[in-house]
């Protein structure tokens, strides 16, 4: 008879390792999410190793979180390092990245950015990972990730939030599954061919907390000014550094969410009111709306709220929320490219005139093609795309993740078991994070390699 506690022993003794790296918090089902995803790896011989800034969940040891600094400025300098081609463009984004909710750091250096590569290098080498998952691509310590990771062949992808609660996507590129919508063919024909369900988006709406708007055009009895709500997403995704071609090709026409406002007003026909969120990460942006009498800023996370009260949704850079405003059938105008792009979902600005891309967003142009359009977007990718936390009851979840993630699992076992490669691994690296403990307060040592398997 099986105990309850066997219910986590493998079925196979691991010798692979998936390795995730993770900035956000532990939070809104994330982490049941991760142990039964670890379960489900260590049943194929997988063992999942979790690199966090923030500590998981009070009482949980497993699976294992190794420390892993917010911002490059955290790391312990590593001295006389020599500079490397591609490090300049990470240092000049960290900045662009550091979170409202996480400790300002000290500006990194050569120093710190070695320490970052030394620490990236040490996790593949001694690791040994059969795949990688970083988190939000176009994050630094992700891009390095990513670079290292496909330089050694090792498969790697990025993962962030889906659009939807409760949910994860799966990324290839360094600016979000836009990228991927965009890039490849065969997913443009895919989402053209699919066949959306209105049951299941009907459903989707009510788990998102989403009403949809009303078929056709405006009515003319409501005399309510009309609204457009801009939304931005973190400046470091798609606004810099301004010399990365990825993020020339997403956002080639503004070099900042002020920037991106101002040619919007600038493009408003009389009565129409221009409300602003800016990304809670961009200091600069918020500043912006709090001091320019040209937008009413709205300072919420009730994103919801926003969608549901306004006549268009204007969006800069890759913010998800452009999905929900689909989901939730209403018109989207994009300042830049994304998910979107060539899907025939929104009011797409080119460069050109803006002011006759408001017009026909505001009178709805082209709208049954549109919200059709949008239907099978938003269907495709919730079946194909998202994996959902337990009681999201998706298409796909933890099970399915791990599956894919069984596919790179190498043939032959490696030299060491994860359990060894974990402790040379921390033994690597300890030295590169004595700045960053001492800060947050916490040891190394919290994260033993016992935790392995």
């Amino acid at each position: 008879m099986q105990r309850e506690d066997d219910r986590r022993l493998p079925a196979e003794r691991a010798t692979g390792v998936c390795v995730v790296v993770q900035f956000l918090c532990f939070v809104d089902g994330l982490w049941p999410f991760w142990e039964a995803l670890a379960r489900d790896l260590e049943a194929q011989g997988q063992s999942l190793v979790i690199l966090s800034p923030h500590p998981p969940p009070a009482g949980a040891t497993w699976p294992p979180v190794l420390p892993i600094p917010y911002a490059i400025g955290e790391y312990t300098a590593v001295v006389g390092a020599t500079p490397r081609a591609h490090w300049a463009d990470l240092l000049d984004v960290d900045w662009a990245f550091h979170s409202p909710t996480h400790p300002p750091a000290p500006p990194p250096g050569i120093g710190e950015m070695a320490a970052a590569q030394a620490l990236v290098d040490a996790l593949l080498d001694e690791l040994q990972p059969d795949v990688v998952l970083a988190w939000a691509p176009p994050f630094p310590q992700s891009r390095l990730l990513l670079h290292e990771a496909r330089w050694r062949e090792i498969p790697a992808f990025g993962i962030e939030r889906g659009f939807l609660p409760g949910t994860l996507v799966i990324e290839s590129h360094d600016v979000g599954i836009g990228v991927d919508m965009v890039s490849h063919p065969v997913l443009h024909s895919a989402v053209a061919d699919h066949t959306p369900d209105d049951a299941m988006l009907a459903a989707l709406r009510v788990h998102a907390g989403l009403v949809a708007a009303e078929p056709g055009p405006r009515r003319p009895d409501v005399t309510e000014a009309p609204v457009i709500t801009i939304l931005g997403s973190c400046p470091g995704f798609n606004l810099q550094p301004r010399q990365s071609r990825l993020i020339q090709l997403a956002s080639p026409w503004f070099s900042s969410f002020a920037e991106a406002c101002e040619a919007l007003a600038d493009a408003l026909p009389p009565g129409v009111r221009l409300r602003a969120r800016p990304h809670q990460a961009d200091v600069a942006g918020r500043a912006y709306c709090a001091a320019s009498p040209r937008v009413e800023a709205a300072f919420t996370d009730a994103i919801n709220d926003l969608v549901t009260s306004s006549d268009v949704i204007a969006v800069v850079g890759g913010t998800r929320t452009q999905l929900e405003a689909v989901l939730a059938e209403r018109p989207v105008l994009t300042l830049t490219r994304g998910p979107l792009s060539g899907a025939g979902v929104a009011y797409e600005f080119d460069g050109d005139d803006l002011g006759a891309l408001v017009a026909q967003a505001l009178a709805r142009a082209d709208w049954a093609a549109r919200v059709q359009a949008g239907r099978r977007l938003v269907g495709f990718l919730t079946r194909h795309a998202l994996f959902g936390f337990a009681g999201t009851r998706l298409p796909r979840g933890s099970t399915d993740l791990a599956a894919f993630l069984g596919r790179f699992r190498l043939p032959q076992a490696v030299s060491a078991s994860p359990r060894h490669r974990l402790a040379r691994y921390l033994e690597a690296t300890t030295p590169l994070l004595a700045d960053f403990a001492t800060r947050e307060g916490r040891r190394v040592s919290d994260y033993p390699a016992s935790h392995a398997r």
